[in-house]
């Protein structure tokens, strides 16, 4: 048969079809709602012109996001023969089906079809920082979620298996520093918020058991996932989910610190008037 667009929504009925919207690798630069300059340069009057533009090496779009270009051109034959899924409506433009005619133009490559590391698991559990840090290099042995949040992220399948640890974008001010002074209080030296890393893959760990009461200091509950031997990896750019989800790169760098993650120039100013000569 051939390949074919599908809608995200019906992909539990189709498995061995791969997922190409902007959580994957495969996912458009290019927004139908927010025409970049650099776009309208090219000649490109929809979302998928650019893309397939941008694919083909137009010079007034090289800048943007190459080594993620460079990526999907190097991967595209692990797309040929597969149906691919998008959350563009049937009869739109769709960057999927320029995905489907290059595919279907290259030679068939074996390999991961979203091009994950090896020895990475394809399996992720979203953490705020600095409680992804700490289930990585703190010796947290424990990540705390409800029983609803475990049941219908279907968390309890990953169980004797290892997963890895996305360090989510999102982290306030109270939240750090409530976690910050907790970590303290166990004899955990918390990183400064502007040295964490978000937005990424971190490490993976082994999920052991799901335990309702543990001894533990990082045990809240009322339900706690008991993640033994972490192993860090390089950060790898990702976009983060509810629940257990198959990750896929997005080539991103960490997210930039907040401006309350900066130093703040009148604090160091007056630290070092107090430091000795």
């Amino acid at each position: 048969m051939i390949p074919k667009r599908l809608q995200i929504q019906s992909l539990a009925a189709h498995p061995q079809a791969v997922r190409v919207d902007r959580a994957t690798m495969w996912g458009n630069p290019f927004r139908a709602d927010r025409p970049t300059s650099a776009a309208i340069e090219a000649g490109a009057r929809t979302a998928a012109e650019a893309f397939d533009l941008w694919l083909g090496g137009h010079p007034a779009l090289a800048d943007i996001e190459p080594e993620r270009r460079a990526a999907i051109l190097k991967s595209i034959g692990r797309l040929h023969g597969r149906d691919l899924a998008c959350w563009c409506p049937p009869g739109a433009d769709c960057h999927a089906d320029v995905l489907l005619r290059r595919a279907a133009a290259a030679e068939p490559q074996p390999g991961d079809v979203h091009n994950r590391p090896d020895g990475v698991p394809h399996v992720a559990l979203s953490v705020r920082q600095p409680w992804a840090w700490a289930l990585i290099y703190g010796g947290k042995d424990v990540e705390n979620r409800s029983e609803i949040a475990i049941r219908r992220g279907g968390m309890r399948a990953q169980i004797g298996k290892r997963i890895a640890i996305h360090a989510a974008k999102g982290m306030t001010r109270d939240e750090y520093e409530r976690a910050r002074v907790f970590m303290f209080g166990i004899g955990v030296t918390c990183p400064a918020a502007a040295d964490l890393e978000r937005g990424g893959i971190i490490g993976s760990a082994f999920l052991a058991s799901v335990v309702s009461e543990h001894t533990s200091p990082w045990f809240f509950g009322p339900r706690g996932l008991c993640l033994i031997y972490p192993e860090p990896v390089p950060f790898i750019g990702a976009t983060g989910e509810l629940g257990m989800f198959a990750w896929s790169p997005n080539y991103a760098k960490p997210e930039p610190p907040a401006k309350w993650m900066q130093p703040s120039v009148r604090g160091a100013a007056a630290l070092s008037m107090e430091l000795p000569l």
